[in-house]
């Protein structure tokens, strides 16, 4: 079971910085420049020389302003991949949705290795199991890439928020539609299937690694489906809750943000809004 990096308000006491870069023979290779950290040194980008990192302290500001103008309490931050990537946690409305209790977050994003400019995600938990989802925004709305021009678009991002609201509303009805739809034996074989990217009916051929992963999720889908329902809410939630409690990954951080439980957990959302769109061929749907 992996250890989920939790936000920590006195995280990111570091700051980028930018060193030489030289070849084995020790001459300084004057198109490109390191950046790393501060307090350790630590690699986090090679990169070209007229390159203009968004530092930390720009990052900070910005989570400052947002809480400020939302209201959303600050959390705290949560750094992957030895700080290359960058989460800032904003505590928004708590929701009661189709009959559960749910936190939600906004989560400010920021990278240090090309992966991403400023972004914005929404972070869902369900609170009565702890599971976690999140939703990564794209567009420009809600995505900043490093350039010249980056301060005066983060003054843009800040009052853009609206978005995230109306995204929780989103969600919301999506969770409640889901929560109608009766599943059957087949939809979650095709559910499992989809997720793990096997093919059901072979237990016996899998690999021992597999065969633990499909007897994991078996278990995740046992336990949600009997406490939420047998319907696509509680199939999904089974996913959720195999990402968030079973799936073997080296680190996961709050809200199954990055690396193979948000991949997962993409892979089931989109399953279950094939569901709904009737995009899954021979699926016979039974609404309660």
């Amino acid at each position: 079971m992996s250890i989920i990096i939790k936000p920590n308000p006195t995280m990111l006491g570091w700051e980028v910085q930018t060193q030489k870069l030289y070849n084995q023979h020790g001459q300084s290779l004057k198109d490109y420049k390191m950046l790393v950290r501060s307090d350790s040194g630590a690699l986090l980008n090679v990169c070209k020389k007229s390159y203009r990192p968004t530092l930390n302290a720009k990052f900070k500001e910005t989570v400052e302003k947002m809480s400020k103008i939302t209201g959303f309490e600050f959390n705290g931050y949560v750094e992957a991949y030895g700080g290359k990537r960058l989460f800032a946690y904003l505590k928004s409305e708590n929701q009661k949705v189709a009959g559960f209790d749910f936190e939600n977050y906004m989560v400010i994003g920021n990278s240090h290795d090309y992966s991403s400019g400023f972004f914005i995600a929404t972070v869902h938990e369900m609170l009565r199991c702890q599971n976690q989802w999140s939703k990564l925004k794209k567009g420009s709305l809600h995505t900043i890439p490093h350039t010249s021009s980056s301060e005066e678009r983060i003054s843009e991002l800040v009052l853009r928020f609206e978005n995230y609201m109306e995204e929780l509303n989103r969600n919301k009805r999506k969770l409640e539609i889901w929560k109608e739809i009766e599943i059957s034996p087949v939809l979650r074989e095709m559910m499992i299937e989809r997720v793990l990217n096997i093919e059901t009916g072979k237990e016996d051929s899998m690999p021992t690694r597999t065969q633990k992963r499909f007897d994991s999720l078996n278990l995740a889908m046992d336990r949600e489906l009997r406490d939420v329902g047998n319907n696509l809410l509680g199939l999904f939630q089974g996913v959720t809750y195999y990402t968030t409690h079973l799936l073997n990954q080296k680190s996961k951080v709050f809200g199954n943000l990055i690396g193979n439980a948000y991949t997962v957990n993409e892979r089931a959302k989109e399953f279950c809004e094939s569901v709904v769109e009737g995009t899954l061929d021979n699926i016979e749907l039974n609404i309660n």
